[in-house]
């Protein structure tokens, strides 16, 4: 490379938020044509150093620099920009009102410019920019932003994070759970797109993921961060997932993920979960996209829902709730007992953002609550304790839902499906862009409240997580392609059938 300094360089960096140490002595490097992954579980720091890098939050001590420039006493988002470093952070925010053939000129409007022909300039680069990408994305130039899938959306933001304009360096590259609602299929040519660019541009990347497996098989190098601080740096060559899990846990000794999924769901307090009787029936449905002759989900089964993204997955949780909230009838559903949903998409279809823990957590329970119309807070206020306490979310049921990670807002959405006692859960990649631990602990709850007699219907984009279910049904075109019971097939052989199954 022309340049021998990093493109990014942090030293000793501290930020403090209140009495909140988010950072304490954060260094870390990223080099010219490298793929660095940034990894711990949620509330390590992870957001926090990527937004000093971004400019967006300037550091309390220590220092930052840019291709060997100290800009630390200046170092703000428009400084960033203009030197090059583009962030994606996992919620997402883009304009909803703009067609997809106005959005670089929203994002990038040096890269498009302002002269006569701009539209169709936009047009062309982010059409140009998707195709490279995400060939198989299925986004139209005429779509308006708030009609994309969150995976699409997901997709339109990196797209446009990779407009350059042609006169400014392309310093470094900021990518949150960047495939966090992808399929693997879409994930796979995500990181060839950007090795590629790394390599031409002398670009460096930093990805932040709790995907394990792409840490290990896409990054070059990895810092791993606990409580604010970085805790290791080590190559990826020779690295296994569970020598990171070891790394985050501070553990002594490797340990395999499947013994570390043990102590975790052991952990989980599970006792007491209420009963309930649910099942879900469907037999020749040709509606909504769908084309399905036969599904059933007994009461106490985790049936999970696998394919690349866009294939009718989501279309099938909605109809089915739908039809168990009586919004809709159709004789091929046979839904016994109510439903709840919980979306993965959870800053469009979860949180309310301006309400605390408590109010977040127990809205879906307040009629059960109440007594000729009133709610009884002494009653609110056990049922959110009582949850708050199983899901294990830091901080107080006061603290405002904006407050907490992106994994704990997860727990408590799912903590507010399972209050309600639900006969059927719906799941829709709830466990999007959240550490392993509080993976397997939401898994361990909705398993303990499966075997208390809830049919649960499940939907990921991780190939791992859906082996974790009773057996798992592969769709492609709204038709189930393939139903395989997760008990007989090895991690490996699953991931091989699930893939070969939604190209069928």
């Amino acid at each position: 490379m022309s340049n021998p300094h990093p493109v990014v360089r942090l030293s000793k960096i501290s930020k403090t938020f209140g009495r909140t140490k988010a950072l304490s002595d954060v260094s870390l490097e990223i080099r010219p044509g490298e793929l660095v992954g940034l990894i711990g579980h949620n509330g390590a720091g992870k957001s926090t150093t990527m937004r000093t890098i971004a400019g967006e939050y300037h550091p309390d001590g220590g220092s930052v620099f840019v291709r060997g420039q100290d800009i630390t006493s200046r170092h703000n988002a428009g400084l960033a920009l203009d030197m090059g470093i583009r962030t994606v952070y996992q919620e997402l925010e883009l304009p909803g009102n703009l067609k997809i053939r106005e959005a670089a000129v929203f994002a990038a409007p040096k890269a498009v410019g302002t002269l006569r022909g701009w539209r169709r300039r936009s047009e062309r680069m982010i059409m140009e920019r998707l195709q490279e990408i995400f060939p198989q994305s299925g986004i139209a130039a005429g779509q308006r932003i708030d009609r994309l899938s969150i995976s699409q959306r997901q997709m339109l933001a990196i797209a446009l994070a990779g407009l350059w304009p042609e006169k400014q360096p392309a310093t470094c590259l900021i990518l949150d759970e960047p495939t966090s609602s992808l399929d693997a299929f879409s994930a796979k040519g995500l990181y060839d797109w950007l090795r590629k660019e790394a390599r031409q541009r002398g670009l460096g990347v930093l990805v932040s993921t709790h995907k394990l497996n792409e840490v290990v098989g896409e990054l070059d190098r990895a810092y791993v961060m606990v409580d604010g601080q970085i805790a290791s740096e080590r190559p990826m060559k020779g690295t296994t997932s569970a020598d990171l899990v070891a790394a985050m846990q501070h553990a002594s000794a490797s340990i395999s993920t499947e013994k570390a999924e043990d102590v975790h769901v052991l952990s989980v307090e599970t006792e007491g979960m209420a009963k309930a009787s649910g099942s879900i029936a469907i037999r020749n449905l040709r509606s909504a996209g769908l084309s399905i002759d036969q599904l059933e989900i007994n009461a106490g089964e985790i049936v999970g829902i696998g394919g690349l993204e866009g294939q009718g997955q989501k279309r099938l949780l909605r109809a089915v709730f739908a039809q168990a909230s009586g919004y809709e009838r159709d004789p091929s559903f046979a839904i016994k007992g109510q439903a709840a949903f919980v979306s993965g998409d959870r800053r469009t279809d979860g949180i309310f953002p301006l309400w605390n823990v408590e109010s977040n957590l127990s809205v879906s329970c307040l009629s059960a609550l109440s007594r000729m119309g009133l709610v009884s807070r002494l009653r609110e206020r056990a049922l959110v304790l009582k949850w708050h306490r199983r899901l294990r979310v830091k901080g107080t049921i006061d603290d405002p839902i904006v407050s907490l990670s992106g994994g704990t807002q997860q727990k408590v959405l799912v903590g507010r499906a399972l209050a309600q006692i639900p006969d059927v859960l719906l799941l829709d990649d709830p466990t999007r862009g959240v550490d392993e631990q509080t993976k397997l602990e939401i898994f361990s709850l909705v398993k303990a409240q499966a075997r208390s007699g809830t049919a649960v219907l499940w939907y990921s984009t991780e190939t791992a997580e859906l082996h974790r279910c009773d057996r798992v049904c592969v769709m492609n075109s709204g038709r189930i392609m393939d139903e395989i019971l997760t008990k007989t097939a090895d991690p490996r052989s699953f991931e091989d059938r699930v893939l070969g199954s939604s190209f069928s």
